[in-house]
């Protein structure tokens, strides 16, 4: 009786309708749930009158709206929807470590070749060195080279350059120590 007067069905009404013998309870907890549904969805027709629209939504036996959905159903579906983000944002922090991981591991790996690249190099003489650098440069091709080329004529002409020279050298020293490990 008190859901029927908290939505503006006057006692002496709501006390007909609960004592009705023609209507059960569970037709006015369904009336009540509609009517909730109806004052939550904003695309849904708002009764003004809410106390008189359930009177009569419970005493004519109202049909629920084709897109009513219980509240019950509406809490399942709703948690449902948490769960999966939920589940989405734990895949995305796992998949955010894991190629933080991977980023970070290959910054190693890069880190240990440049020391390896840097430790041979200065373990040759400076004449050893410009010969070891003029071979690289020689067997490198493309854009590589070119680049390459460019930075050996010119030390100031950009970081592209410079990345290029030192990739051609990196890789022919990397390809000489593993080929001397080979060996």
């Amino acid at each position: 009786m008190k859901s029927l007067t908290d939505f503006g069905v006057t006692a002496a009404t709501a006390r007909q309708l609960v004592e009705n013998p023609a209507i059960s309870n569970d037709d006015i907890r369904l009336q009540i749930e509609v009517l909730e549904w109806k004052l939550e969805t904003p695309d849904e027709m708002r009764p003004t009158k809410t106390g008189g629209y359930l009177r009569k939504a419970i005493v004519d036996r109202y049909d629920p709206p084709k897109n009513f959905k219980p509240k019950s159903e509406r809490e399942a579906e709703t948690k449902r929807i948490l769960a999966v983000q939920k589940e989405r944002d734990a895949l995305k922090e796992k998949r955010a470590a894991a190629d933080k991981k991977k980023r970070d591991l290959e910054a190693k790996l890069k880190a240990a070749c440049t020391a390896r690249v840097n430790k041979f190099l200065f373990s040759l003489s400076p004449a050893d060195r410009e010969q070891l650098i003029d071979e690289a440069i020689e067997k490198s091709d493309g854009l590589f080279r070119r680049y390459a080329v460019g930075y050996r004529n010119n030390p100031d002409a950009g970081d592209l350059r410079k990345a290029g020279y030192d990739a051609v050298i990196e890789k022919h020293v990397l390809t000489l120590l593993a080929d001397s490990a080979v060996v």
